[in-house]
């Protein structure tokens, strides 16, 4: 009796995955399921390779069932002598599953702080295909999530296992197992593991989980800009607190605004690679394997040649309308939450002639050090002092300032109680004052 062969590859990590039945003129029913919940993932189509009388060298593809399954005709399975049959899985939204939290729970892995617990959890964290789970591994998921690539380089969006298959070794999929023996049954299961979820959040993720997701602010400070001017502004989280980490998706109009350069703030493991720049948009992610805390201090700054006059906030803007490439941060209880945009107006000026403009703040209330930020007409030597309550200088230090954007830093071990300290900023006949708000943590 000839058999027909079913193969579920997994590239060239797990060729040897597969089923045997024997021919039969009955139907057999193929099904793929979600590793993470056992529910049915609807295929696409189902690729059949063989050779004989019935099938020569090509592929056939036919349509899965109302329940997500494929049933392969009786009058087909006898024409074959050494065949294949490979699911195929196309997501319409690549993304769904895929964030910065698999990017941190696959750091947490190879750092060995916590072993990613099952087989499928490795098999999807292996991005390149190489047989291990890697930092090569964390740059292709950050380079597909950041929009860089639009499709894997070297995986596909599922890989298969058949659902008859044993591991050896639950918590390691590697080296690839051998072949089963042969089978008689006629329904056939393949386990879908999709190519970077890792925390399985692709069963989960929706519309409207979306909608209902608590939210925190990034907040960017608002200005009125002159066509030609070149500005630096900085993006930073609106209050201090731990994160996991965030992705943002900022929407730039290029009829107003060009990006010259951007430079990260004082997140020490952010580089360049954590960006991605194009026409109209700006990508950033930034994770970390354990909580940190991030002060509302800024995280990127960028460098803009304005187009054409008008307010920041009419030219930048955070981007809703692609699906699973919206801004988001985890808490760090690992919770998901929506990322908003906030623009902050700008304060006035004590005096209508008053070398500054732009002056904020932040944070404040504080319970660490705060920074002022502002913009400066004339450059020169300044002094900025700290006063407590009773009216007591408690801290001052003086800077040449000599580019048009400033950001001057007091620093936490200047606030020796907590209370309302005030802030004076002086430069020759130029006085800025304000008041903050400090608490000890």
């Amino acid at each position: 009796m000839k058999n027909v062969v079913f193969v579920a590859a997994l590239g060239f990590l797990l060729p040897c995955i597969h089923a045997q039945t024997p021919v039969s003129y009955d139907s057999i029913r193929v099904c793929c399921l979600n590793p993470c919940n056992g529910a049915i993932l609807p295929l696409n189509t189902l690729e059949i390779n063989g050779s004989g009388n019935g099938i020569p060298n090509v592929n056939w593809f036919v349509q899965s069932d109302d329940n997500g399954c494929v049933l392969i005709p009786g009058n087909v399975i006898p024409g074959i002598s050494n065949g294949t049959i490979t699911p195929v899985l196309k997501d319409t939204t690549p993304l769904r599953g895929l964030d910065l939290y698999d990017l941190a729970l696959i750091s947490r892995h190879i750092l060995g702080l916590e072993p990613l617990a099952d087989p499928f959890k490795r098999i999807a964290a292996d991005a390149n295909l190489n047989g291990s789970v890697t930092s090569f591994d964390l740059s292709e998921i950050r380079k597909r999530l950041l929009g860089i690539y639009s499709e894997w380089i070297n995986a596909n969006e599922f890989r298969f296992v058949d659902t008859s298959y044993v591991f050896p070794n639950f918590t390691n999929p590697y080296p690839a197992p051998p072949s089963t023996g042969n089978s008689t049954v006629k329904n056939i299961g393949f386990w879908a593991v999709k190519t970077g979820d890792v925390n399985c959040s692709e069963s989960t993720d929706s519309a409207e989980i979306w909608h209902n997701l608590p939210f925190r602010t990034l907040e960017m400070r608002d200005e009125y800009v002159k066509n030609g001017d070149l500005i630096k502004v900085a993006l930073y989280p609106g209050k201090s607190a731990e994160w996991y980490g965030l992705f943002f998706n900022l929407g730039i109009d290029p009829e107003k605004l060009k990006l010259l350069d951007l430079e990260t703030g004082y997140l020490s493991n952010w580089n360049t690679d954590g960006f991605g720049v194009f026409a109209d948009h700006i990508t950033g992610l930034w994770f970390a394997p354990s909580p940190q805390w991030i002060q509302s201090s800024p995280i990127v700054y960028f460098k803009f040649r304005i187009l054409q006059s008008g307010w920041l906030h009419d030219a930048i803007r955070l981007r809703e309308e692609t699906p699973y490439m919206r801004s988001y941060g985890y808490s760090a209880n690992a919770a998901k939450m929506k990322l908003k945009l906030e623009f902050i107006k700008p304060q006035k000026s004590a005096s209508a002639a008053s070398n500054w403009s732009n002056i904020r703040a932040y944070p404040n209330p504080s319970s660490d050090a705060v920074v002022l930020t502002f913009d400066q007409k004339e450059t020169d030597n300044a002094c900025l002092m700290l006063f407590d309550a009773f009216g007591r200088l408690v801290w001052q230090s003086e800077k040449d300032l000599t580019d048009a954007y400033q950001e001057l830093v007091i620093p936490a071990e200047a606030f020796s109680e907590n209370g309302v300290y005030s802030w004076r900023l002086q430069s020759g006949k130029w006085v800025e004052t304000g008041k903050l708000w400090h608490t000890k943590p």
